[in-house]
């Protein structure tokens, strides 16, 4: 492929992430206020909330499979963005109290499978066509800023149902965006075997696999706490809000300049990036633990490169080098559900009773999470040194 088909290709590939972005940029920080405004309780507004998470630890890696026994990533993306617009739309009437949590759940659980699949068509681009993660990646993380100035404005401005008019309109425009997704490269698929369960099952028992994904799910369920209790514990000790959320911007502008630099990075090491994250992690959490003064909390806020971006980058291009591409969906799959599902989720659910005992004290317990995941990467360093 020529540089101008490639650079087509990963301007089609961002705008894909742009899209999709928005919509988690709204929903992240407004749909709770959204889901209250249409009458749910704190128990209701929590059960739509969590349930999609819970189906998509089964559902994602079952769709992820299909995809790759099918080599059909693109058309399962665009199944998941119309499913999730029509979920989304049929919202706009109003509906009794657990019809309106179906299809929210039903909608989100859809939205949630399209990302490790596009990480998937990425990956392999990435790989045949020589494009640059980091810079596709990093598009995602901008729409995600604007996404939610533009939400908390049109809050303001218009009411809180404004949010599902946004997260339609993104719906839409992530639709759209998957219809210029790549196709699959036929040379690389005719005739290939598909994907076996018993290859995926190899894949699980794969001790260095399991390694990798305790590193990965270790250090990024580290970010519970702050994920969680972060603006309640700054604005308890006083912050203003718009320091608070300049706080945030540095992390995500501290994340897209990683991304811009990851084919520099890149040459780092897959592995190595995440023992990067989980280093720096030890840093962060510990300093965080004892209340730094609000001056010392901005460059705490930088080290979100490797805590979050570092890790997530190292991530992509691990899968990308050690596992199969036949198994290469199912791998992202196994990666985000274990990661955003299972380690995040527990992270989360021991955070608020620490919190609650020992307010910022909580984040002693994210730096034991990034102390495994630092062991278990140096345990996966010498296991791969050992069968090189």
């Amino acid at each position: 492929m020529n540089a101008p088909a490639a650079d087509m290709l990963a301007l089609r590939l961002s705008v894909f992430f742009g899209a999709l972005f928005l919509i988690h940029g709204v929903s992240l920080t407004y749909l709770p206020v959204w889901l209250d405004a249409r009458g749910l309780s704190a128990t209701e507004i929590s059960i739509a909330s969590s349930a999609p998470m819970m189906l998509r630890l089964v559902l994602t890696p079952g769709i992820a499979f299909v995809a790759d026994r099918a080599s059909a990533h693109r058309q399962m993306i665009l199944a998941a963005c119309f499913s999730a617009l029509v979920f989304l739309g049929a919202l706009m009437q109003p509906w009794p109290v657990v019809f309106t949590i179906v299809l929210i759940v039903l909608a989100q659980v859809a939205t949630g499978t399209i990302m490790p699949m596009v990480d998937t068509v990425t990956m392999a681009e990435v790989k045949r066509r020589g494009l640059d993660y980091g810079r596709i990646r990093l598009w995602g993380s901008l729409t995600f800023i604007l996404a939610s100035y533009v939400a908390g404005f049109a809050v303001a401005t218009q009411g809180v149902e404004a949010v599902l008019g946004l997260m339609i309109a993104g719906m839409a425009l992530t639709a759209a965006a998957a219809i210029m997704l790549p196709r699959s490269d036929p040379a690389a698929t005719s005739g290939a075997p598909r994907l076996t369960l018993a290859e995926v099952v190899a894949l699980v028992r794969d001790k260095r696999f399991l390694l990798f994904l305790a590193v990965a799910g270790a250090i990024q369920a580290s970010h519970a706490v702050i994920y969680v209790f972060g603006v309640l514990h700054w604005r308890a000790q006083g912050l203003s809000a718009g320091y608070i959320a300049t706080l945030w911007a540095i992390a995500v502008l501290a994340e897209i300049a990683l991304f811009w630099g990851g084919r520099w990075v890149k040459g780092i090491g897959a592995l190595e990036l995440m023992l990067i994250g989980a280093g720096l992690g030890l840093v962060r959490w510990l300093a965080m633990a004892f209340d730094p003064s609000p001056l010392l909390l901005a460059p705490l806020q930088i080290l979100h490169a490797a805590t979050f971006a570092a890790t997530h980058l190292g991530s992509m291009h691990w899968i990308a080098a050690r596992v199969p591409a036949a198994t290469a969906g199912t791998a992202q799959a196994l990666l985000s559900t274990f990661t955003s599902g299972i380690a995040m989720a527990g992270a989360m659910l021991i955070s608020g009773p620490l919190f609650a005992a020992w307010a910022g004290r909580a984040y002693l317990a994210m730096v034991v999470l990034c102390a495994l995941g630092l062991l278990a990467g140096l345990a996966l360093r010498r296991m791969e040194r050992s069968m090189a």
